[in-house]
């Protein structure tokens, strides 16, 4: 049987901050497809960068089959990765942030979000972005808007074994 190369674009499903997703942890979404559908995956770099672009080498059958294997998981990660901004006024960004970041650890590994921080143009606010589900979303800001609120102090999760924000 010959083999066959395709090149797939998930643009129109996610951007290249999501690829990281799309990867996994040491690359095990995509060497699970591979194993499974005996097709040889690689995310096509463009000027030293990730794109959304996968290009798929194998039989013409198992190419077919990872194409699917590969949007679904697209589609999952597309559900789970709605992006919310939180503007900070620059000089609270430290006490929210933590010590070594411990603060936003916490926060991250409560409610299973993964925050980003970005400058804005004026340098008067940080922008947090947070990333995850609706509902996870909303339990991070409210953590961020306690920690703003009481600057100093921290409410962690480990003090309320109730706080339980995974889906």
């Amino acid at each position: 049987m010959a083999s066959v190369e395709t090149v797939i674009d998930l643009s129109d499903v996610l951007d290249v901050e999501d690829i990281g997703y799309l990867i996994g942890k040491k690359g095990n979404n995509l060497k699970d497809i591979a194993r499974r559908t005996k097709v040889i995956l690689q995310v096509i770099k463009q000027n030293g960068r990730y794109t959304t672009k996968v290009r798929l080498t194998g039989v013409r059958s198992a190419v077919a089959s990872a194409r699917l294997e590969l949007e679904e998981l697209a589609v999952e990660i597309l559900r789970r990765s709605f992006c919310h901004s939180v503007m900070i006024p620059r000089g609270l960004v430290a006490p929210v942030i933590g010590e070594n970041g411990s603060k936003m650890h916490g926060i991250c590994k409560t409610t299973g979000v993964k925050i980003s921080l970005r400058g804005s143009g004026d340098g008067r606010f940080t922008y947090l972005c947070i990333r995850g589900t609706f509902r996870t979303i909303v339990y991070a800001v409210i953590m961020i808007k306690e920690c703003v609120d009481n600057i100093g102090g921290y409410t962690s999760a480990s003090k309320h074994p109730t706080w339980k924000f995974h889906e």
